[in-house]
């Protein structure tokens, strides 16, 4: 495919799972994960990621694995009050 990217990577899963962009968490700490970053839900990065990931990003204390982990709290604690308001 063409212009094969992370974002076209999301693109693929997210028709694949049949959700929208607009549905979806990203984790990213270079520049190319900025496409995709900046076409989903909540875009997070790491503390150690690069200044242009950080401008499009919800930026976490931790890094690498600990942010990833900070990340998955934080979307379940969206979700859970979701449901709450549902």
């Amino acid at each position: 495919m063409p212009g094969n990217n992370k974002l076209q990577g999301m693109k693929l899963l997210a028709e694949k799972v049949g959700v929208k962009l607009s549905e979806i968490s990203y984790i990213g700490d270079t520049g190319g994960d900025v496409a995709a970053l900046e076409n989903v839900k909540m875009p997070y990065s790491p503390s150690n990621a690069t200044a242009a990931v950080k401008k499009v990003t919800r930026n976490l204390e931790s890094e690498t694995t600990d942010a990833v982990l900070e990340a998955y709290q934080e979307v379940i604690e969206m979700n859970r009050e979701g449901i709450r308001q549902s």
